[in-house]
């Protein structure tokens, strides 16, 4: 099955952000297993991560967003915008969609190390600005790629290291788990994205075989 026009366009953008962000964190985790562009499917979701990482002590979820202009939003607010120049973009709560990401992932590894912490966290490129709430950028993970190695330092500084067999652990169950990306699943997750975002679903459960 082909990709729409539509579909090849928004696939080919997201992956150049998403190049620039695997460059940092292969960089950032030289110990940890970095793994990208995982799907997750089964018939009743799909789900699409643009990286997930494993380190010795946390399981990191991000969701990468190349967009470049301000961005203003909310965590309340289905959608967000980018603003550059006379052009304005609308894209769907990255904190919502990657809420959604890190829950699949945790209940991925509930039964094999459910005390491993799952973090999500949501990256914009460096030709954006967050014109966001303080309180916002306070209390949740959302940083521009300048911030992102910063803001992993401070949470591998505060985090307990976890035991190497649940990292290992953790790796298989995920490896085991992912389905293969082709362009057939890529346009059935679309299909899937899409319909959740209609119903502002949150919460799915994901079990290992």
């Amino acid at each position: 099955m082909s990709l729409k026009p539509s579909e090849k366009r928004a696939k080919a953008k997201g992956d150049a952000g998403e190049k620039a962000i695997s460059r940092h964190l292969q960089a950032f985790f030289s110990n940890g297993r970095i793994f990208e562009n995982v799907l997750f499917a089964s018939k009743q979701f799909s789900a699409q991560i643009d990286h997930l990482v494993v380190s010795e002590k946390a399981v990191y979820v991000f969701e990468s967003k190349n967009l470049h202009g301000l961005i203003f939003g909310s965590d309340d607010q289905r959608e967000w915008v980018a603003l550059s120049g006379n052009r304005t973009k609308r894209f769907y709560n990255p904190l919502w969609q990657n809420e959604r990401h890190r829950q699949i992932v945790q209940d991925l590894l509930w039964c094999v190390a459910p005390s491993y912490p799952v973090i999500s966290v949501v990256v914009f490129s460096h030709r954006t600005s967050l014109c966001l709430p303080q309180v916002l950028l306070d209390r949740e993970p959302i940083v521009t790629l300048a911030q992102l190695e910063p803001f992993l330092e401070a949470q591998e500084r505060k985090l307990p290291s976890q035991k190497t067999a649940d990292f290992q652990t953790v790796c298989k169950a995920i490896e085991r788990s992912k389905t293969m990306l082709t362009n057939e699943s890529f346009s059935q997750h679309i299909a899937f994205a899409k319909n959740a975002k209609k119903t502002n679903r949150k919460r799915c459960s994901f079990h290992v075989n």
